[in-house]
């Protein structure tokens, strides 16, 4: 990491590389489903198998800026991944009540690169207008390679392997204008997506090209000595275009208001609520079929739409001089939720995703922080979270509770 400041402009060069070889990986697995009145299962036990991999950023930055008037500031980055894995496992496989050993084997490359360039600048006039612009251009290339096979008495029994190569780039800029007053801040601003993916795979081929338009206009500021609040409000505009020209437009209202409350010089309480939107991976997208198991297939689903997201959280914090406490209970609604779903035919399980009519779900967590000693030297940390979710998928419901 390295830094070099002139005048008003600074240079920074920063590369950083993990690294990892070992000979020691072990991968347990147990799976289990039933198709047309037949029960499957496995239990795989790992043996010892190799895993490596080199994880690289290299970062270039240049920042200028002059206090009170404007700053400038540019980001070359570059990220890669090249990681190979294996595993050998010995296997239990019943079908109802007989039972068969296996010996299973399994191999997977991963790697990816991604050059990002970050440019950003913000000029403020006479210390009431301020306007800021954002430009990020990114581009990332992956390759996936697996191959599995279970041999029964030296011969193969059953073998799958996909083979996925993905490119993708996108663009994305943004302006916002404030308006400062003495103790509020008013904004509008909008901001521009584009996004171009495709995938490569063994059986098919697929492509997405999204345009998003988010526009907003909030205010920021106090409400006397004791109440902070932020509000916007914004219409977040998407158009979704898959390989087969299939063109899928969404139009959602994006309210936000986040109000805080200071209890004392310690302690407050922060209640949020915000709508957000979730565009589907384009590897959800593909169809790209392979089996995880002699009768469980996986494939993905060209038909997801983007699910619309609800959140509400209210929270509570309180800070001591060695302690710190917060507590949240939070509440969210997705509708057209994007989950996994499973469907059987005579032979098969499939699994893929699927846009769920609702999904609910409630937490309550509690943090816990603490210095026991003067110096500072040991923190206690401490997070405890309990969750219920409800599903509901045409006349399908059921539940799930759980706890961290």
């Amino acid at each position: 990491n390295f830094k070099y400041n002139w005048g008003n402009s600074q240079l920074g060069v920063t590369y950083n590389i993990n690294y990892r070889n070992y000979n020691k990986r072990i991968l347990d697995e147990d799976i289990s489903y039933a198709v047309e009145g037949t029960t499957y299962q496995k239990q795989k036990n790992g043996k010892k198998s190799p895993y490596a991999y080199e994880q690289q950023m290299a970062e270039i930055s240049f920042n200028n800026s002059k206090s009170d008037n404007y700053i400038f500031s540019t980001k070359l980055s570059f990220n890669s991944l090249n990681r190979r894995r294996s595993s050998a496992q010995d296997i239990i496989s019943t079908v109802n009540d007989r039972i068969f050993e296996k010996i299973g084997q399994s191999s997977d490359k991963d790697k990816y690169i991604s050059p990002v360039l970050d440019m950003y600048f913000s000029k403020t006039f006479n210390a009431k207008h301020e306007l800021t612009m954002n430009l990020v251009g990114t581009y990332y290339k992956s390759d996936y390679d697996y191959q599995y096979s279970e041999l029964s008495d030296g011969l193969t029994d059953f073998e799958t392997a996909t083979d996925i190569n993905l490119d993708k780039y996108s663009l994305i800029g943004e302006a916002i204008y404030n308006y400062n007053m003495k103790t509020a801040q008013l904004y509008v601003g909008s901001r521009y997506m584009h996004n171009n993916s495709t995938q490569q795979n063994l059986s098919s081929n697929n492509q997405t090209l999204t345009n998003e338009i988010y526009s907003y206009i909030g205010a920021t500021g106090m409400l006397g000595k004791k109440i902070n609040y932020s509000v916007s409000a914004g219409v977040n505009g998407n158009i979704f275009t898959t390989i087969d020209n299939k063109e899928y437009k969404f139009i959602y209202f994006r309210p936000q208001v986040k109000l805080g409350y200071f209890i004392d010089e310690s302690s407050d309480l922060t209640f949020n609520y915000e709508v957000n939107t979730d565009n589907p991976a384009v590897s959800s997208l593909t169809y790209n079929p392979y089996y995880k198991d002699a009768n469980y297939l996986f494939a993905g689903n060209p038909n997801l739409k983007p699910s619309n997201n609800h959140d509400l959280s209210l929270s509570y914090f309180k800070g001591f001089k060695k302690f710190v406490l917060n507590a949240e209970v939070a509440y969210s609604y997705d509708k057209d939720a994007i989950a996994p779903v499973f469907q059987s035919d005579d032979t098969n399980i499939i699994e893929t995703f699927g846009n769920l009519d609702n999904v609910q779900n409630m937490k309550a967590s509690l943090f816990l922080q603490w210095y026991p000693f003067s110096n500072n030297i040991l923190r206690l940390r401490l997070y405890s979270e309990v969750f219920h979710q409800i599903n509901v998928f045409g006349n399908e419901k059921w539940n799930h509770t759980g706890y961290s």
